[in-house]
């Protein structure tokens, strides 16, 4: 099970490129349970909360996510080129934002490229939810955003220091000081 869904992230990632003008219709009227989870994942992507989701909004929080897959080492800089090309090729060439009905077609056709079956397309949906919504509670501060471009996301950040060095009261009474000395 872990294996095909890998798959399945996988093709999602790397396999779908469609275009705005190659004739796609959807299969008839979504479940309500399918439009509510699209729905939230569109809210947890709109990280300024705004009503649209801008194309830093796709890439930063798809970084996040990668840093949960893959530890702080992720190539972040890959992962900003494969979402600003998806962004691109696939709700906005301008890198312009979009409005939820541009992400929901897009989103659909690439469930129904994968699987057509509601069931799994739900699977999909609620893996896709819980990796953003884990990636907003372990990285809380830094996936606020405002209106930009990435040019505005820093290209490197620093290992975050693990261990804060603070002097306890009886130190600080004894005038010890960091180092041993």
């Amino acid at each position: 099970m872990g294996n095909t869904l890998n798959i399945v992230i996988e093709h999602v990632l790397t396999d779908c490129r469609l275009t705005a003008n190659d004739g796609y219709e959807e299969p008839g009227i979504r479940s309500e349970r399918l439009e509510t989870m699209m729905e939230e994942l569109f809210r947890l992507h709109d990280l300024n909360s705004n009503g649209t989701l801008e194309e830093v909004e796709l890439v930063k929080l798809n970084e996040k996510i990668a840093i949960l897959h893959r530890g702080l080492d992720a190539d972040r800089e890959s992962v900003r080129h494969r979402y600003q090309s998806i962004f691109r090729a696939e709700l906005n060439a301008d890198g312009k934002p979009v409005h939820y009905t541009t992400f929901r077609k897009y989103m659909f056709k690439m469930l129904d490229g994968i699987d057509p079956d509601e069931p799994t397309q739900a699977m999909i949906m609620d893996q896709f939810i819980a990796e953003a919504d884990l990636a907003l509670s372990a990285f809380p501060g830094s996936l606020k955003v405002r209106p930009g471009i990435l040019s505005a996301l820093p290209q490197k950040n620093p290992r975050p220091q693990l261990v804060q060095k603070v002097r306890s009261p009886l130190a600080r009474a004894k005038g010890v000081k960091f180092g041993g000395g």
